[in-house]
């Protein structure tokens, strides 16, 4: 539980900024370019690429708002018979909250992963794009003759 509470899901976010910030960068690269009179065929693929893996991180951080820390509910705890077996009970319920806690921060964690995975994708395309666009607008308008 707490390496996934600390470390993994904290990992996540990090990634998921980082992920944002390249594609913010590379929606503003091409909206400047599209001031320069470069081509919009050009440019429609890396924006197009760029914004939906934005779409994908943003829906990805509204995935894991609840997080479950795996704690007793208070009703469960006045419930707990008084009697000789109260400490096995209460070990049980503990054991049982923790196991639900770290089950639904593990689903939290694939479900990340999978939107983090197909943004990461569509960044990879976005910039190869960016790339052929521009060998493909040198070779093409600045070497004419050549």
């Amino acid at each position: 539980m707490d390496i996934l509470l600390t470390s993994t899901i904290p990992t996540q976010k990090n990634l998921m900024k980082t992920i944002l910030w390249l594609n913010s960068s590379i929606l503003a690269f091409t909206i400047t370019l599209l001031g320069k009179q470069v081509g919009i065929i050009f440019l429609s693929i890396p924006f197009i690429f760029s914004f939906i893996s934005i779409f994908h991180i943003l829906f990805s951080l509204t995935d894991g708002r609840a997080k479950s820390f795996g704690t007793i509910p208070l009703e469960n705890i006045k419930k707990i018979p008084q009697n000789k077996n109260e400490r096995i009970q209460a070990l049980y319920d503990m054991n049982t909250c923790i196991d639900i806690a770290f089950k639904n921060n593990s689903l939290i964690i694939k479900k990340r992963a999978n939107k983090i995975g197909l943004a990461t994708k569509y960044t990879i395309v976005s910039v190869t794009s960016i790339f052929f666009a521009i060998v493909f607008y040198v070779n093409i308008y600045l070497m004419k003759g050549g």
